[in-house]
């Protein structure tokens, strides 16, 4: 089989694909006598079937499966030969059908378009990313215990006067311009947090209230919010209802609920981490604050990555065969997800997902960043002893651990889904060693902001 390129322009090209007889005709009928082997028909021995009506009534298509055999084969070493890396698959370029026939054998010549991987440099090195130290301060330990006290606490209908953290069930009536409740205009009850509005002077205003008391209210003065979602979520209005209605209100109150914090004892402690040896409110201080620490470090970790993962997407510079690529996308979709008003629509996007993964093919291959057997087992590992630790509150010793994570691991579909994961962990981890950092101290609440 004879196979010659023909470059379209710097980043696509042709493959001409030249197969003659001699090339698939062996393979066609060392495959037929496979089948003859193998072959029961009535009036014949097994395995004596005649060779003429196996290949009668089997031949064109074992033909047909060892040309298209054949030409992937030839098509994967020529390329790995030449040492071109192309981007997706073959397109082929032909749209004239094949006479394909077992009786009259011929040479056939396919030709198939191919995107070509673009050259690039990535240069990170010289640059100095910030690695952050975020600081969980007394206060703000103190505000996510009560926080979480508050999601464990008891829930209970109260009398007034209103507190702070109190939960409102409100009745919303759209308001005319002179004040007076409209009557086709919206109205909606829901609830509110106290805590949530905007500002201190409403707030204090609203903590005045008795039930079945009023107070006109702006919406958007009255919650850091957008207005669609201020519709949405306190008017249940969405789309053209939505733009229909206005933004003042008669709010008033018809019942308020208050949760009772959860008192630090054990039930409080096995309720929140399931861990029975958690029993004093020193021990499940120690465990919370050393959680925060360890989402401290995720979170750094993180906000790392992604810088240097910007950095990298903004200055790496790349061109891509666009042409090719459209084919590519239209090829593989379904009919009414291939139209070119979709494809110009997500077009920009999958470009920038392929030059995210062509830098880390780049960075995967200089690096020699190898997935290995251990990898997937110590993955196995921590997977497994994870889901005891939530699932069964269970602490599984490492050699328990590695005879589950075997079995995990005879699962093809595991690996599958297990591999992406830990070649990207391996990836930044190359890069980490890689890359200069500069240490910055940041409290959580303005880490937060960050993004």
């Amino acid at each position: 089989m004879n196979i010659t390129r023909n470059d379209i322009d710097e980043l696509s090209a042709l493959l001409k694909c030249e197969l003659l007889v001699t090339d698939y005709l062996p393979k066609v009928e060392t495959a037929l006598k496979k089948i003859r082997k193998q072959a029961q028909m009535k009036g014949f021995r097994p395995g004596m079937v005649p060779i003429s009506l196996i290949k009668q009534m089997h031949g064109t298509q074992v033909m047909v499966d060892e040309v298209n055999k054949l030409l992937s084969d030839e098509i994967t070493n020529y390329l790995k030969e030449k040492e071109i890396r192309i981007i997706g698959s073959p397109l082929p370029a032909d749209n004239k059908p094949l006479d394909f026939s077992i009786k009259k054998p011929k040479d056939f010549e396919f030709n198939y378009e191919i995107g070509i991987e673009p050259v690039f440099d990535i240069n990170y090195k010289e640059n100095t990313f910030t690695k952050y130290d975020i600081a969980a301060s007394d206060d703000f330990i103190a505000e996510e215990l009560e926080r979480l006290r508050k999601r464990f606490g008891v829930e209970s209908e109260v009398a007034p006067p209103i507190e702070d953290k109190d939960i409102l069930k409100v009745r919303l009536e759209e308001l005319h311009e002179d004040g007076l409740i409209k009557e086709d205009g919206a109205t909606n009850e829901t609830f509110i947090a106290v805590d949530l509005l905007k500002t201190k002077t409403l707030q204090k205003k609203v903590m005045k209230l008795k039930l079945n008391e009023s107070l006109d209210i702006n919406l958007k003065k009255a919650f850091d919010r957008t207005i669609p979602e201020l519709k949405k979520f306190l008017l249940d209005k969405v789309g053209e209802d939505a733009e229909l209605i206005g933004l003042d209100y008669k709010m008033t109150i018809l019942s308020i609920k208050r949760v009772a914090l959860a008192n630090l004892e054990p039930a409080f402690y096995k309720q929140v981490y399931q861990d029975p040896t958690i029993d004093t409110e020193e021990k499940f201080m120690e465990r919370f604050k050393a959680d925060f620490d360890q989402l401290s470090n995720d979170r750094a970790s993180h906000q790392l990555k992604l810088e240097i993962r910007d950095y990298l997407m903004d200055n790496t510079a790349m061109n891509f065969p666009e042409d090719f690529l459209k084919k590519l996308i239209k090829a593989n979709s379904k009919e009414e997800e291939a139209t070119d008003e979709l494809l110009e629509e997500q077009f920009a996007s999958f470009l920038e997902g392929l030059k995210w993964q062509l830098i880390t093919k780049k960075i995967i291959r200089e690096n020699e960043v190898k997935v290995e057997e251990e990898d997937l087992l110590a993955h196995a590992i921590i997977d497994i002893k994870n889901t005891y630790k939530q699932y069964m509150q269970v602490d599984l010793d490492d050699e328990q651990a590695k005879v589950y994570a075997g079995g995990m691991l005879k699962d093809q579909k595991y690996i599958d889904e297990s591999y992406p994961k830990i070649l990207e962990t391996k990836l930044f981890d190359s890069l980490l060693k890689n890359v200069k950092t500069k240490p910055k101290s940041i409290s959580f609440k303005d880490f937060a902001k960050l993004n």
